[in-house]
């Protein structure tokens, strides 16, 4: 038997984010997707849903994606880093926190 007749394929039941605001208005979200945060982020529509702040794993400074940092900063978000993490976080909570 070859490697592939042993390989079994599941279909797995997923959610998008246009699945998940429709039934909730969530003011701070948490990605933890092991390496996708960034596609996730840059998929997020911010036109129709502006959170107070999105927390994730940003990996390296190599790893950041300019391209998504300038569309939450269009939207008002200050892009903050801790290690291997950060937060995009509306501009006017950010002010508050640094007093």
């Amino acid at each position: 038997m070859s490697a592939e007749e042993l390989v079994k394929e599941n279909s797995v039941p997923h959610l998008t984010w246009f699945d998940i605001l429709q039934k909730i208005s969530p003011q701070l979200i948490v990605i933890d997707t092991e390496g996708l945060d960034w596609q996730l982020l840059a998929e997020f529509d911010l036109s129709r849903h502006q959170p107070v702040a999105f927390y994730f794993e940003s990996g390296e400074p190599l790893d950041w994606d300019s391209k998504i940092i300038a569309k939450y900063q269009a939207y008002d978000y200050r892009f903050r880093t801790f290690k291997d993490n950060a937060i995009f976080i509306k501009h006017d909570l950010s002010q508050k926190l640094e007093k």
